[in-house]
């Protein structure tokens, strides 16, 4: 570890040690060429940060080393001895300095995580990386990318990713989205985890110009839809800042009927200027797609057209627990039409969070009696100008997990709970209610009828003048805390880092 160590003794007699940890010792410039020959059990060799030049010739003696971390050895130019380690596992070269995977690289089988991010390695030969079978994860990004076409004769090629079975996932950068295969040669592949960044250029740069990424995108658009089937086992997507796609997921013509996404758990768009839908309203997707979907963040989409989740979408995502919408046109979040009591629609969802949406009138289009908040926990409603009410009356029997209520800097609210006709209501588990900003809000629920909340806990309400609150109002069982501006603000930060 960081202990300012300068020099290292020419050997150390040290057979049975099985854990060497020399990592941020940034003034140790040489290993001696023996350091390695006495110490036949090392498992862990950590050199984290360390300004050597090469690894010693006696590194090829740590026959039975596993993990060997060599991240930000910037100096680090020769790294060809790891490739005599062929028992190594854990393999981490960080920001460091070797412009070129060495060949014998291949000779790794037992590797399982191999990290070369940010490095300076410009070159990796053909099938070295498709040698390493037992490939778990390979992190690549802001290095190598310019990958060959097909199957490789002089660089690695896409295809060999393709070949690994084990691999699960993937972060690495591509200079030309035609490498790309378009056509299913190998097993569909198990990721769970992809992150591809397409530039224009092979060095990767903040400062390209959007017209330089538009050709990219509309090719990998063009990919995206004919190849979604080979992304099976993702489970996270994060889609950002692709500015020509209209549609995330648009089917077509002639596709196969297969599940898009179906293992996919946490789906997230943001800085779509052009995208409409997520899906085209009516299309109908293949069963099994999108079911797994727990969590959707939408944010600066400013032409995502109404509802974000249209009937298809809703009647695809059983197990959705959490949305979050921000910076978006849509006129509402939910579309029912067309649906019916027996789908038992959202029946899982938990989290609510909408923000900046300008455009917003209500919560979902439809009939409100095939609403099934079941498992609705936190709310969240802020700077949505036009929204007028929260919640029917009808739906609020659902309501019975609610456990916070978070409305704020919404100039038209009128009421948090709309009624026709006035009927004593109940939030048993609503625990923190907090209202701020909301010129226009008369009531919570009705005068004419009694609302008992016997949990709440904490109440907070700001800059509401046309509301009179009383304590007893809520009917609880507690002793309600009025929580000052200050705790409020602490109580906001948790709840955001807690998204």
């Amino acid at each position: 570890m960081s202990n300012h160590i300068t020099q290292l003794p020419d050997a150390v007699d040290c057979p049975k040690m099985e854990t060497l940890l020399l990592q941020d010792n940034k003034s140790l410039k040489d290993v001696p060429v023996e350091f390695f020959g006495r110490m036949n059990a090392l498992k862990v060799l950590d050199f984290t940060g360390v300004r050597f030049k090469s690894l010693p010739s006696s590194t090829q003696k740590l026959s039975l080393l596993r993990v060997l971390s060599l991240d930000y050895c910037r100096l680090l130019k020769d790294v060809s001895v790891i490739g005599e380690l062929n028992t190594l596992e854990i393999l981490t070269l960080r920001e460091s300095g070797f412009t070129s995977l060495p060949e014998s690289y291949a000779n790794l089988k037992e590797i399982r995580i191999l990290d070369i991010t940010l490095s300076r390695c410009e070159s990796v030969p053909t099938r070295v990386i498709s040698s390493m079978k037992k490939l778990e994860e390979l992190y690549m990004q802001g290095c190598f990318a310019d990958w060959e076409k097909g199957n490789g004769q002089n660089k690695a090629s896409f295809q060999e990713l393709l070949s690994l079975s084990g691999l699960t996932i993937l972060k690495v950068d591509l200079v030309d989205v035609s490498c790309l295969p378009l056509v299913n040669i190998y097993p569909d592949p198990n990721w769970e985890k992809i992150d591809i960044c397409v530039s224009g250029s092979e060095q990767r740069s903040s400062a390209q110009s959007r017209e330089a990424e538009l050709p990219i995108v509309r090719e990998f658009e063009q990919y995206f839809r004919r190849t979604h089937g080979r992304f099976d086992g993702v489970k996270s997507l994060y889609v950002d800042q692709c500015t020509d796609i209209a549609q995330l997921i648009k089917l077509g013509n002639g596709l196969p009927n297969e599940p898009v996404f179906p293992q996919l758990e946490k789906l997230n768009i943001h800085h779509m200027q052009k995208t409409e839908s997520i899906c085209a309203e009516g299309e109908e997707l293949p069963f099994g797609s999108l079911y797994k979907v727990k969590t959707l963040e939408v944010g600066e989409c400013p032409n995502l057209k109404n509802p974000l989740l249209p009937p298809n979408l809703i009647q695809r995502m059983p197990n959705l627990e959490e949305v979050h919408a921000k910076g978006t046109s849509i006129e509402a979040v939910f579309g029912f039409e067309g649906l019916t009591v027996q789908g038992g629609q959202l029946r899982k969802l938990k989290r609510l969070i909408l923000e900046y949406l300008s455009q917003l009138t209500s919560l979902w289009k439809g009939p409100s009696e095939i609403v099934m908040f079941h498992r609705l926990e936190v709310v969240k409603v802020s700077q949505c100008d036009k929204l007028r009410h929260i919640f029917p009356y009808s739906i609020c029997n659902f309501l019975c997990h609610l456990q916070v209520l978070w409305l704020e800097d919404c100039s038209k609210l009128e009421k948090v709970i709309v009624h026709e006709t006035p009927e004593d209501m109940i939030l048993p588990r609503l625990r923190d209610l907090v209202l701020g900003n909301l010129p226009c809000l008369t009531d919570f629920y009705t005068q004419e009828a009694s609302l008992c909340c016997p949990e709440l806990q904490r109440l907070n309400v700001k800059d509401c003048q046309r509301l009179e609150t009383n304590l007893s109002d809520y009917h609880s069982d507690q002793d309600i805390q009025l929580i000052p501006e200050k705790q409020l603000k602490r109580l906001e930060t948790f709840r955001n880092s807690a998204q």
